[in-house]
């Protein structure tokens, strides 16, 4: 990586903070260093869950820039394409964007969502057609709409949780675990082969 693109990736790593909030983000890294550090399940489940946030974290230094590989390259981008998306923006299309950029730094939201937006419209791009953000320029009901040669569809890009019709939540589930983990372990030493 060149020095001019660490800069570049550098200034697109800083807008993306402030347009989320530095107050915010600082918010959201603390939260996450303490779910990490929960249990052994439960941290590795926020970490898995919420590796984008993480990934940009990482990148905060110029030396970490220089190391980043393919996953972290293609999490910056999404935050270049949230920024670029941020500059050309203006009044309630913008604060519609920063609602949504700050909504999944809450809670258990994570970016996902306003990632696959900014993937659909790179790749409709890629393809040919004109991109046009309906859902943050109008507040319409669907995110997209592309055009090319006369025809036009709108896409409304829709992130699913995995979590979605489960009976017990895996964030439960992994809380469970690391109760229990410590007792298994001292019972499955005492009690080598019985358990088979």
């Amino acid at each position: 990586m060149t020095s001019l693109e660490s800069g570049t990736d550098h200034a697109a790593l800083a807008a993306f903070v402030r347009i989320a909030g530095r107050d915010c983000w600082g918010k959201r890294l603390s939260a996450l260093g303490v779910m990490a550090r929960q249990g052994q399940f439960t941290g590795r489940a926020a970490q898995q869950r919420h590796a984008a946030e993480l990934m940009l974290s990482r990148l905060s230094g110029p030396e970490a820039l220089a190391r980043a590989g393919t996953p972290e390259k293609r999490v910056l981008q999404f935050a270049r394409e949230v920024a670029r998306l941020d500059a050309a923006l203006s009044g309630d299309a913008r604060a519609r964007l920063r609602v949504m950029v700050r909504a999944g730094l809450a809670g258990e939201a994570t970016l996902i969502p306003l990632f696959h937006l900014m993937r659909t419209a790179a790749l409709a791009r890629l393809r040919g057609f004109a991109v046009r953000f309906c859902g943050l320029l109008d507040g319409a009901t669907h995110d997209l709409l592309i055009t090319r040669e006369g025809a036009s569809a709108e896409v409304v890009c829709c992130a699913v949780s995995a979590e979605e019709g489960r009976k017990l939540h895996r964030g439960d589930w992994f809380n469970l675990m690391d109760r229990m983990y410590p007792e298994l372990q001292t019972w499955l030493a005492a009690h080598p082969g019985r358990y088979l």
